[in-house]
């Protein structure tokens, strides 16, 4: 597997990802062990949180992407692992009819 695309219940700096079941947890565990380059996609409710099973430390991921309500403190964390880390925007995109049958 090339990349894997995932999210998870909570994260929490110290202990790692985790999920809510045993069972999200062991699929996500395979995933991180069989992709060459992880994305953890995480909204600002999953920081400084811990659910019921772990599956992985949050050093295993190579880009976390989060969004632009991401607090400061949950930045600064993900910034002192040297995890890379992206900022998806909510841009809105309009295209005219004519360029949509071009």
């Amino acid at each position: 597997m090339n990349k894997a695309f995932l999210s998870c219940k909570a994260i929490d700096f110290k202990r790692g990802l985790s999920e809510a079941t045993i069972a999200h947890a062991t699929i996500k565990r395979t995933m991180l062990e069989l992709a060459e380059r992880t994305f953890l996609l995480a909204d600002p409710s999953k920081f400084g949180v811990r659910s019921v099973a772990y599956f992985g430390q949050l050093q295993a991921i190579d880009v976390v992407i989060v969004d632009e309500t991401t607090d400061a403190n949950a930045m600064s964390a993900l910034q002192e692992t040297a995890i890379e880390v992206e900022v998806a925007t909510a841009e809105v995109v309009v295209h005219s009819e004519q360029e949509a049958s071009d």
